[in-house]
């Protein structure tokens, strides 16, 4: 699985620049919009395409049809592109809390007690709604392929992002940050253990439809 992990990275080398790129234009937003939520959505999306384009990669190369003579487990691929999804999600909840934290310090951003668990609160819920996107979207990916399935999830995802956009925008997301303030280790609990179901879940239907696949 190393293996796997390490040539998804090598491939993924190619989009650096437009990743950095789309952090510039989106780090611009949030500090002229004063609203985090724009860096944290733009940012966090990137990590959930990550191994759709790893996917996209393998079915140009037919590196899939290769793979099956090499002592790769199918139920590792799976899993492998469930982490490269993970890790790449996680570093950018990182970089926006960086981020954030270093608008606060320089100014950029208004700086209050409540600022900073905003911050954090919006940030982990379009983490967790990211980590459920791409539940929802490698099970159709891997059986369909990417570019059957991009269509169809790409019009869902637009209409989540929105939807999230409007959420943490919102009086009920303020009502929230206050609870978190209020009850932060209750409410990173119930986020965690969300997420974690959602994707036991959508591990095991993902390994059931590849092992299923024909190459």
């Amino acid at each position: 699985m190393k293996a796997l992990f390490y040539k998804d990275v090598c491939t993924l080398k190619k989009q650096i620049m437009s990743y950095f790129l789309f952090y510039i234009v989106y780090a611009f937003i949030m500090i002229q919009t004063q609203q985090i939520e724009f860096l944290a959505g733009a940012l966090i999306m990137v990590g959930n395409t990550m191994p759709i384009t790893a996917i996209a990669y393998d079915e140009q190369s037919k590196w899939q049809l290769f793979g099956q003579v090499l002592p790769i487990a199918k139920k590792d691929f799976v899993v492998e592109k469930y982490l490269l999804g993970i890790c790449g999600m996680v570093f950018a909840f990182v970089m926006v809390l960086v981020t954030g934290m270093a608008s606060l310090v320089f100014g950029l951003l208004a700086w209050n007690k409540e600022t900073v668990f905003a911050q954090i609160g919006v940030t982990a819920t379009v983490l967790g709604v990211g980590l459920i996107m791409l539940s929802i979207s490698l099970p159709f990916i891997f059986k369909m392929g990417v570019e059957k399935a991009r269509f169809l999830l790409l019009g869902g995802n637009v209409l989540l992002f929105l939807a999230v956009v409007q959420i943490v925008s919102s009086s009920w997301m303020q009502g929230m940050v206050k609870w978190m303030i209020a009850k932060p280790i209750i409410m990173i609990i119930s986020i965690v253990a969300a997420v974690v179901i959602v994707l036991a879940v959508s591990i095991v239907i993902s390994i059931d439809v590849y092992k299923k696949k024909e190459f």
